[in-house]
């Protein structure tokens, strides 16, 4: 079984009087590594230069998917960087949703797991498409 620190909504480890807290089994570990992996810029990690989406150029990265990229090419990066983490054998459902007018990309899906568990993630991005 796959064990992380649990995170809360703001991305901070999780305390119960002074206590770290632990995740429950691989759904709910896999599901917030998904969430780290598709908030992190690739390259701005100097540890891994390639963990995470080509949202931006960047010293350690060429690729730039936020601005004039087709909408399809975002999401298949999207869809593997989420079929990438150690637990994830399927993607179920998929949508992403850019708002024009606003600019703002969001995301939901669903998946399996190992295990056989689900995983749901609903509007988990809201980026500026530039």
């Amino acid at each position: 079984m796959s064990v992380d620190y649990l995170l809360n909504n703001n991305g901070d480890v999780t305390l119960i009087n002074g206590v770290v807290q632990f995740t429950d089994n691989i759904g709910q570990s896999s599901r917030q590594q998904v969430l780290i992996s598709l908030s992190t810029y690739r390259g701005e990690w100097d540890f891994n230069i390639l963990a995470g989406i080509p949202w931006l150029e960047n010293a350690n990265n060429n690729i730039k998917l936020l601005g004039k990229t087709d909408k399809r090419l975002i999401d298949s990066y999207i869809k593997e960087d989420i079929l990438n983490r150690e637990n994830i054998t399927e993607i179920t459902s998929y949508e992403s949703v850019l708002d024009k007018p606003t600019r703002e990309l969001s995301i939901s899906f669903e998946a399996i797991t190992n295990e056989g568990s689900t995983i749901r993630v609903d509007n988990v991005l809201s980026l500026t498409v530039l």
